[in-house]
Parts: structure tokens; C-alpha cells; sequence
């Protein structure tokens, strides 16, 4: 974009429209008397030449001012390649950070950051919107709507502060995430993970493992079929067990053809044993010498033990279920570490909780409120319990106009699970008067103002339910 000379005059012309210029653009706007030049003009408002210059430059193509003998570009259409710029940037933008909008480094001062931001307005300002094309225009209007909140946030020091704790917060909460789904993700799937992990005996195994040895003075036993061959849909042993001959699977029989009681007792003992031993040999099949767990590192584990206590005792309760989980990992049997772990988990659950809260009320505050509502809903899945979280979600839906009968169902729950605040019974009426409710509004309302009588605006609601 051609740019006029820093010694020529500018003059106001107030044809074109000034209610989308930033902070920087209405100074100069507002300095521009008609006989300081544009050098000048950049020293009263205390920027360099050359900003004041694109700055001039910017304000005549909104048609805001005028600069004799100097003839100013005509706009350039936009070519295909900037159209899939701006959607590609479009489909990204939300997920972005301000920094990353802006192209800037987290250190970066002011005057870096209101360089890029007049170059990215020169670029995306609606109002270069490709020949007046709406939808095109409605898309840099969101564009240009982000970038100037992320000039506005950064530019003060107070809010961009805040944002970065909004978005140092979000960092951590990604850390916590991601532990507590590595203590949480195996440990729900982990009978399945056992039994698959465990070995299976082959079929063609020459050498079954021998079952324990029953002290007992019966026949030699029947040998249990293998554990495999019991299995639906497994293949049969290439050499399977030779079975008894029938007829001696029945006791023993007397001249007459009748048994005695003391062979048919002797007999049921017989099948008791063998029946014992094949839940044996099924409990042991398939687990070798070779394949037997190995010893517990009893030191190891109470190491690790320790270091879990003390991330308990700093309420760091992610890093202590990760720990822990390897603790279970190691021994199983330590019912300590599994008790330890539970509660790890659940701690964890409570500090994602209260970081959702965090970000979803940043968020609502900076008028977010779909992001908000994320924020909310993952905090309620996170602790379920959290009265706080479940208010914040109704009323953020009360502020969309959206799932409605979802966010009146959470408020009379939150009532129910017993939240006692005036603003909780206040959403509550909001809520039963669009349900056209009125009578129970009334109620919510009649218990808000019990909870805070000095509250004016309970009590307007209050009245305009009852009329």
C-alpha cells in the first residue's frame, strides 16, 4: 500500500465512518487539525513517522481523511489464495492464544504488538471486504473482532496480566489431564489387561504342567483335559489325555450286582478329589517356572510409597495417582497403595474441577460463553458434586438461550443437593418464568430475597413474577 509523505498535511473529511477505529487510530484522528503534517501528528501522539504514516493511510481508506496532491491506491481485489487464508485463519482462531494472533512472542513490548496489529488490520478490516461481499465480510468481521480483543488484552498491562494466568492455568490443567489419564485409563481396564497378558498353554505342548498331588489312597486319577481345550472356540490338543475305559469309571459291583455303601462312598470321595484337582490344575495351567510373577521390590515400592504421601500432603494429587498407579503396578496385593490411589484419583478430579471453573469464569467475564459452557460441563464431569460448577452451567445456558430444560433440571437439582445462595434460587426463578412456571418462580425469587434481603434486583424479579 502506498503510503503519503510525512511532510504532507492531512485534513479531516467526515464522510466515512469512525466507530470500528482502535485507540491509536482515533488519537491521530482526533489530532489531524489541518495544518500539522503527518510527522508532527506522530510526535503529539507518540509514535514513530512510519506508523503515523500507515495510520493516515489507514484512515483514508475509510474515507475519515483527505491528503492533498496525494493520490491514493484503489483497493486490490482479493484473489482466491487470500479468500482460503482468511477461512483457514477463520477455522483456527478460536484455539488460538492472543500472542499467536498477533504473531508476537509472550515477552514481546507494546510497540511490537501495536505494529502487528495495525499490519493484520490493514489486512483482515472488514471493511476491504472483497468488494462488499457479505459473507465474506461477515467472516473478517470475526476475524478482525479477535484480533482487536487480543491487541485490547495485551496492550493493558492489568489484563494482560490476567490472561496470562488464564493461560499459564491452562498449561497446568493440560499437565493434570494427562497424569490422571494415565493413572485412570489402565487401572479401569485392568482385570481385562491381566487376563489378556496371560500366558495360554499351546496345544502342542509334550510337557503339561503337573498338577499338585492330592494325599490320597484312590485310584490313580483321571488327568484333567487342558485348560485350552476347555476354552469355547479353542483348538483341541494334538494329543489329548487318554481316558479311562468306561468301565471302570463305575465302583465296583457284588455278586448279586448291587454296591456296597462302602464302595459307592468310597467312589463319591474319588470324584470329590478328582474334581478339586482339576480346578487346580486349571488355576495353574499355562503359568510355568519361567513365567512366575517375580518378587516384589519391597524397598522400591515403599520409596515410592513415600513420595506418594508427601504429593498427597501438597494436595498434588495427579502426580501422587501416577506414582501410585506404578505402585499397584509393582504389587498388587498392597492395599495401601490401592486406597492411596482412590483417593489420589479423586483429588485429582476435584483440583480439574476447580481449574475448569477458573477458565470457564475468565472466559464468561470476556463474554465467551460457548467456551465457558466446555468449561463448566468438564468441571461437572470432573466432580460431579460441585455445586458451584452445576450453577455456573445453568446460568451460562440461561445466557445462551440454550438447552433450556437441561440447565432448569441442574438448578433444581443444585436446590435439592442443597445449595442455599440467593443467586442459585434466583437462577432457579429465571429459569421457571421462561418455563412459564410462574408460581414456582415466584417461590425461587420469595427464597432468594430470604437468603438476601438487600437484594434490589431479587426483588424486582420478584414482583414482575407476581404481576
Amino acid at each position: 500500500m502506498k503510503l503519503p509523505e510525512g511532510s504532507q498535511v492531512p485534513r479531516v473529511t467526515k464522510t466515512g465512518n469512525s466507530g470500528s477505529l482502535d485507540v491509536m487510530a482515533s488519537l491521530v484522528l482526533s489530532m489531524i487539525d489541518g495544518k500539522s503534517t503527518i510527522l508532527e501528528l506522530g510526535e503529539m501522539c507518540g509514535i514513530d513517522g512510519e506508523l503515523a504514516q500507515k495510520i493516515v493511510a489507514d484512515l483514508m481508506s475509510r474515507d475519515l481523511v483527505e491528503v492533498p496532491g496525494f493520490e491514493q491506491d484503489h483497493q486490490e481485489t482479493k484473489q482466491p489464495d487470500q479468500i482460503s487464508e482468511i477461512d483457514d485463519l477463520l477455522a483456527r482462531i478460536e484455539g488460538m492464544t492472543f500472542y499467536d494472533i498477533l504473531g508476537v512472542a509472550p515477552d514481546a513490548d507494546r510497540k511490537e504488538m501495536r505494529s502487528s496489529y495495525f499490519s493484520l488490520s490493514k489486512k483482515f478490516h472488514p471493511d476491504r471486504a472483497f468488494g462488499g461481499n457479505s459473507d465474506e465480510k461477515r467472516k473478517m468481521e470475526i476475524v478482525f473482532g479477535r484480533i482487536t480483543r487480543a491487541y485490547d488484552t495485551l496492550s493493558n498491562s492489568d489484563q494482560r496480566a490476567e490472561y496470562d494466568k488464564y493461560i499459564a492455568d491452562q498449561i497446568d490443567l493440560w499437565k493434570i489431564e494427562k497424569q490422571l489419564k494415565n493413572a485412570i485409563g489402565e487401572d479401569e481396564a485392568k482385570e481385562n489387561d491381566l487376563r489378556e497378558s496371560m500366558p495360554t498353554p499351546r496345544s502342542t505342548s509334550r510337557s503339561p504342567t503337573r498338577p499338585i498331588q492330592m494325599n490320597t489312597i484312590a485310584p490313580k486319577r483321571i488327568p484333567p483335559r487342558s485348560r485350552q481345550s476347555d476354552a469355547p472356540g479353542s483348538k483341541v490338543s494334538s494329543n489329548p489325555p487318554q481316558r479311562r475305559p468306561a468301565r471302570s469309571s463305575n465302583p465296583p459291583r457284588n455278586k448279586e450286582g448291587s454296591v456296597s455303601d462302602s464302595d459307592l462312598k468310597a467312589r463319591r470321595d474319588q470324584l470329590k478329589r478328582e474334581r478339586m484337582s482339576r480346578a487346580l490344575d486349571r488355576s495353574l495351567s499355562g503359568v510355568s517356572k519361567d513365567q512366575r510373577v517375580p518378587a516384589v521390590d519391597k524397598k522400591m515400592v515403599e520409596r515410592k510409597l513415600d513420595h506418594a504421601r508427601i504429593a498427597l500432603e501438597q494436595q498434588e494429587f495427579a502426580s501422587a495417582a501416577s506414582i501410585l498407579k506404578e505402585v499397584v503396578t509393582l504389587d498388587e496385593k498392597n492395599v495401601e497403595a490401592a486406597n492411596l490411589l482412590e483417593q489420589a484419583k479423586a483429588g485429582a478430579r476435584r483440583t480439574l474441577a476447580k481449574g475448569y471453573l477458573r477458565q470457564g469464569r475468565y472466559e464468561r467475564k470476556h463474554g465467551d460463553f460457548r467456551q465457558a459452557k466446555s468449561h463448566f460441563d468438564k468441571a461437572l464431569q470432573s466432580d460431579p458434586g460441585n455445586l458451584e460448577a452445576r450453577h455456573l452451567l445453568s446460568q451460562t445456558l440461561l445466557d445462551l438461550r440454550s438447552e433450556l430444560p437441561r440447565a432448569l433440571l441442574l438448578c433444581k437439582e443444585l436446590t435439592r443437593m442443597g445449595g442455599q445462595k440467593g443467586r442459585y434460587f434466583a437462577t432457579l426463578g429465571e429459569l421457571l418464568l421462561l418455563a412459564k412456571e410462574n408460581e414456582q418462580a415466584c417461590d425461587a425469587f420469595g427464597k432468594a430475597i430470604s437468603l438476601e434481603p438487600d437484594n434490589k434486583e431479587y426483588k424486582k424479579r420478584y414482583k414482575a413474577c407476581n404481576g
